[in-house]
């Protein structure tokens, strides 16, 4: 017999019990009807505590250099092949003043055919020109093209390194060191390349804003480079796949996770969005491709009063979009320079050279109530 109090379907009830148990049974199907209708937008799970997919990221406007999000933008960590958007610089700046040219024969050495990891297999002997060997650095991210570039520039990798180093110091890059021209591992007991998401944003800002045409290449998804034997893939899987995507740089080793340099420009508003350290590669493009469409939901540029003193044109201000005012995403009161990092920043708080995590920075909290907008990252 059944003991009391306990519920099996298609038999009877007995005893008081149960009858107190089935009321009770019967009322907790009955609570949501009686608590009525959900507010609409609000959470169905108590708010978790933020758990990024990354180590540190950062979402700046490339022309203004304002920061408009960031987590941990300061935080120095390993950013692999990120690293080549230095050694690229230094080759077109090579080249800018004349010490270069993109049309150079660069023959390859021993050494450069050597390096391991992503590479195009440079042989010994082989000769490529300049152009070719950036273009297979900056799209498909070769270890031994970068190292072939870095031994026609200053000779020998230690000599570049150390002029890598030099320019990361006039550029204000605070949080950055290399050790190599292209992000593979040091080895066991040797330090690290370093950088943090801003210095990484800063970088990349100087890299588009002297050499526009770096573009050209970083949005190509494929392009030969021994033609009919050997073809450039794009390591960013992003092009071709976000509106208005045309860079720029990836990175991965085991130890550094998976980082990647995005940029887009939609209108009069380009974006550059720094995720470094994801645990997967597919989820770096899912955070750089949320905090990109982010951007683009709540700022647009949109022209100002008055010309601008330089040249005459009409000046070009970052306005926050109506649609985006309730996510509270002000820009941060702190911006990125060209050159150094300390210039151009009179509107930064005393005390504030990294400036706080504002209200609208990667990690703020949503309200509960709030009801996702198309194209707006959602915040955890």
């Amino acid at each position: 017999m059944p003991c009391a109090g306990r519920f099996f379907p298609g038999r009877p009830l007995r005893g008081p019990i149960s009858l107190v148990a089935a009321g009770a049974f019967l009322l907790s199907l009955a609570a949501p009807a009686l608590q009525g209708p959900r507010a609409e937008g609000a959470s169905k799970k108590p708010a978790r505590a933020a758990n990024p997919s990354y180590k540190s990221a950062i979402l700046i406007d490339a022309e203004s250099g304002h920061i408009l999000r960031s987590h941990n933008p300061r935080q120095p960590v390993i950013p692999a092949s990120v690293v080549k958007m230095m050694t690229s610089l230094l080759a077109l700046e090579h080249i800018r003043h004349k010490k270069a040219r993109m049309s150079d024969r660069v023959k390859v050495s021993r050494a450069a055919s050597l390096v391991g990891g992503h590479q195009v297999y440079l042989r010994p002997g082989e000769v490529f020109r300049l152009e070719n060997l950036l273009k297979a650095v900056m799209i498909g991210s070769a270890n031994d093209a970068a190292y072939a570039v870095a031994e026609h520039v200053a000779g020998n990798e230690p000599a570049f390194v150390r002029m890598m180093n030099q320019r990361a110091r006039q550029l204000g890059l605070k949080d950055t060191r290399f050790v190599n021209v292209n992000g593979l591992p040091a080895g066991r007991g040797r330090p690290s390349n370093l950088m943090s998401a801003r210095d990484a944003a800063m970088l990349a800002r100087k890299l588009i804003h002297d050499f526009p045409f770096v573009l050209a290449w970083t949005s190509t998804r494929m392009t030969p480079f021994r033609p009919g034997k050997f073809n450039l893939y794009n390591t960013n899987k992003l092009v071709g796949r976000f509106a208005g995507l045309d860079g720029l740089k990836t990175g991965f080793t085991p130890e550094a996770g998976f980082s990647i340099v995005a940029t887009a420009k939609r209108g009069d508003l380009r974006l550059i969005g720094v995720v470094f350290g994801s645990p997967q590669s597919q989820r770096r493009f899912n955070e750089a491709r949320n905090l990109l469409a982010w951007g683009f939901s709540n700022y647009s540029r949109q022209a100002a009063k008055g010309k601008s003193p330089r040249d005459g044109r009409k000046t070009r201000v970052l306005k926050q979009n109506p649609d985006g005012a309730s996510l509270g995403a002000q820009p941060q009161p702190y911006r990125l320079t060209l050159e150094g990092a300390g210039a151009g920043r009179p509107e930064a708080a005393a005390g504030e050279e990294d400036g706080p995590e504002s209200p609208g920075s990667l990690m703020a909290a949503k309200p509960a109530a709030q009801r996702p907008q198309p194209g707006v990252m959602q915040l955890r």
